[in-house]
């Protein structure tokens, strides 16, 4: 069963209502939805329980490659999706809607990759990198 991704339910995850960004969803969701089926296990994918979780994990994915791309765009995001924290996570780091989605599908993936997420502590003048697990 092949995971569905809908611009529709993208646009609310990520509450926007205009239709400026349709094309670029409908975009992400192209690039994103068959790379994300390759690195599922055929088993998953088969399983009819498993719709509802696997087609989340792939949209918060999409929503978060989305508003990383916005943010990007200087003043593109839209100030409704600053406002509302975009589905529970916080607006200023929308990447980590789709670690959040990566995350769901984690027990799912063909391999199981590390996920790590490197991020720093500054002492004094030195910076250390720390490695956190999603």
């Amino acid at each position: 069963m092949p995971i569905t991704i809908t611009r529709t339910r993208v646009k609310e995850k990520c509450n926007i209502s205009v239709t400026t960004y349709d094309a670029t969803i409908d975009n992400l969701i192209a690039e994103f939805t068959p790379v994300i089926e390759t690195t599922l296990q055929s088993a998953a994918l088969d399983d009819s329980g498993l719709s509802a979780t696997l087609t989340l994990g792939a949209t918060e994915v999409v929503c978060g490659e989305l508003l990383a791309q916005l943010r990007r765009q200087e003043n593109a995001l839209p100030p409704t999706a600053e406002a509302c924290g975009c589905g529970g996570f916080d607006p200023t780091d929308p990447s980590r809607l789709a670690r959040r989605g990566w995350s769901r599908l984690r027990p799912y993936l063909l391999v199981d990759w590390p996920f790590r997420v490197a991020t720093g502590v500054r002492t004094g003048a030195t910076f250390k990198p720390v490695e956190e697990p999603l």
